[in-house]
């Protein structure tokens, strides 16, 4: 029985989703826990010394093992009339991760921040 691509990338994109939901929102979390209570002004200086891009790519470390998965197995069972190098193989899927690293750590880090520091200067709690 062949299988159907278009239903193992959805898997896939589904999975990563709800991992990296589940990231930045233990990442947004923590940061609001570790700036409660401080003004705005402090929360701030806290923010400028977290190295949140560290942070976020830790947890992230799940969703990129689960795309190395998904196009591990999405290869094993492509039939190609070419043969490519596990090395180049290995090259492809860095170059994707290293997509999927800027977008889901680089473009999102510094609004992380600024969310933060705008709920607290609204009085929000890490809840809201």
């Amino acid at each position: 029985m062949p299988i159907n691509y278009t239903d193992e990338l959805e898997k896939i994109a589904e999975e990563m989703s709800d991992r990296v939901i589940q990231a930045y929102s233990e990442v947004t979390n923590g940061l609001m826990e570790l700036t409660e209570g401080k003004s705005a002004q402090e929360a701030a200086a806290i923010l400028n010394e977290a190295n949140v891009e560290n942070l976020m790519a830790v947890k992230l470390a799940a969703v990129y093992l689960t795309f190395d998965k998904g196009v591990i197995a999405m290869l094993e069972n492509t039939f190609s009339s070419v043969t490519l190098s596990e090395s180049v193989l290995q090259g492809l899927l860095s170059d994707a991760k290293g997509y999927l690293s800027q977008t889901f750590i680089n473009g999102t880090t510094s609004g992380m921040r600024q969310e933060i520091i705008s709920g607290i200067v609204s009085g929000l709690e890490p809840s809201q």
